[in-house]
């Protein structure tokens, strides 16, 4: 069973644990509705590094994830986030993720997909089964943490972390910020339906500091099902198409295309994370 780089921190807090997806998570530390208020009125921590994170880099980048993605991301600005898919030749969904491109580095585009826990070693596989040499496909899972902080303070707690003002990150947009002497790239990206970010950041630096009230499983279970959304993580069959949930536009080319005329008739925004 894989477990997170804050484990022992979990483990210190006194959380109850459970397997997720091959993981030791946390599902409570205390009372789930005090957890789930926590987040509606003032701001709570995840742990949500059991999530894979994928680095893409590289000139090849940009047009691997064209043909497997199923969004433009031709279209997709540095510092911008998109929920999508990942799919197969037959337009079926391998894995519904987040996509964040960040900025250029010296090998051409860069981004980060986040997938769920359980397909990030098939998605590896899959990304480099189609990439060129041109595309480089890391696994970064082990060597970042992936934290959400959640709630209607978390900026102002994001804020004076930082120790600086903030100019405000617009929905599904991300930034590099300094917290506590940590680079992280913070995204204004999330699962609760409250106003919050997800922070990216080097594993060995996770834990080193005392954080907010932690938070996980059964109060951020609570509070997504107030504000569902077609699609999300584990909401549909792993065969349904992009159509099934409410993305009728599947990739624009290659393993992830659907039927041309269907997307005409169908097309509509996608939904973000």
């Amino acid at each position: 069973m894989k477990q997170t780089v804050l484990h022992q921190k979990h483990l210190q807090l006194k959380a109850k644990m459970t397997d997720f997806q091959g993981w030791q998570v946390p599902l409570q530390y205390t009372d789930v509705l005090d957890e789930y208020h926590a987040v509606r009125t003032a701001a709570g921590l995840f742990d949500i590094s059991y999530l894979g994170r994928i680095e893409i880099a590289g000139q090849g980048a940009t047009v691997l994830l064209q043909n497997i993605f199923s969004r433009n991301t031709a279209k997709m600005a540095a510092g911008s986030a998109h929920y999508g898919f990942i799919c197969n030749e037959s337009g079926h969904v391998l894995d519904d993720s987040v996509l964040f491109r960040l900025p250029e580095g010296q090998s051409g585009s860069r981004y980060i997909l986040s997938t769920n826990a359980l397909n990030t070693e098939k998605i590896v596989l899959w990304l480099k089964r189609h990439a060129s040499p041109e595309a480089q496909i890391s696994n970064v899972t082990e060597t970042t943490a992936h934290l959400s902080l959640q709630g209607p303070q978390s900026f102002s707690i994001l804020e004076k972390l930082s120790g600086t003002r903030l100019k405000k990150i617009k929905i599904r947009s991300m930034r590099a910020l300094d917290i506590l002497d940590t680079p992280v790239l913070a995204s204004r990206t999330g699962y609760t339906g409250e106003h919050g970010y997800e922070l990216f950041l080097p594993a060995d630096r996770a834990g080193r500091r005392p954080g907010r009230p932690a938070q996980h499983l059964a109060a951020r279970d609570a509070r997504g099902r107030g504000r569902h959304r077609p699609g999300s993580r584990q909401t549909r069959p792993r065969h349904a198409g992009p159509a099934a949930a409410g993305h009728a536009r599947g990739a624009p080319g290659g393993t992830g295309r659907d039927g041309g005329s269907e997307r005409k008739r169908r097309r509509r925004p996608g939904r973000g994370r």
